[in-house]
């Protein structure tokens, strides 16, 4: 039962009271330090990684393609001289025609294989960066469990999914 009314003190009350002015301060929160997000920065350089390597990937095979396109053409039209044979590469010097069709090959080839070895590697990149959302790097003792995200299957009667909440 609470009383209304002025409390009654005694002097000698309020002079055995500690004073809340000389207490010591309240500790504080430790510095998280400047590694504390490492995470999250990971994961952002490993989207903007994988977004590069994908898009480079495909232009350098959209440039194959294109030069396959040249190649061919180069090809049909030289084929279609009346004084050409399709031996005649291997026989004439390298300021022939031929060999802008070999220069062409060639950069044709590199982009092709470049273009796809970009695409993988983005694609590696994209998957790791994607599993890392779903880790909880507690483990390793620089950030908080709760820092992660927490997927769990949900079901209704109407329905079936997941319930995706937490940090990114």
């Amino acid at each position: 039962m609470k009383l209304s009314g002025p409390a009654v003190s005694s002097a000698k009350e309020t002079a055995a009271a500690p004073k809340p002015a000389s207490a010591s301060p309240a500790p504080r929160p430790k510095d998280p330090g400047r590694w504390a997000s490492w995470p999250g920065t990971l994961r952002v350089t490993g989207i903007a990684a994988a977004t590069a390597g994908v898009s480079i990937g495909t232009l350098l095979m959209i440039r194959a393609g294109k030069l396959d396109d040249d190649l061919t053409a180069r090809r049909n039209r030289l084929l279609g001289e009346p004084s050409s044979s399709s031996s005649m590469c291997w026989k004439e010097p390298r300021s022939s025609p031929c060999a802008d069709l070999a220069r062409l090959q060639d950069a044709r080839n590199l982009s092709g294989r470049a273009g796809v070895a970009m695409v993988i590697t983005g694609g590696v990149v994209g998957a790791v960066t994607a599993a890392s959302f779903f880790t909880d790097f507690s483990f390793l003792g620089l950030s908080p469990a709760r820092d992660g995200i927490h997927v769990s299957p949900v079901a209704t009667r109407n329905e079936i999914g997941t319930h995706i909440e937490g940090l990114w």
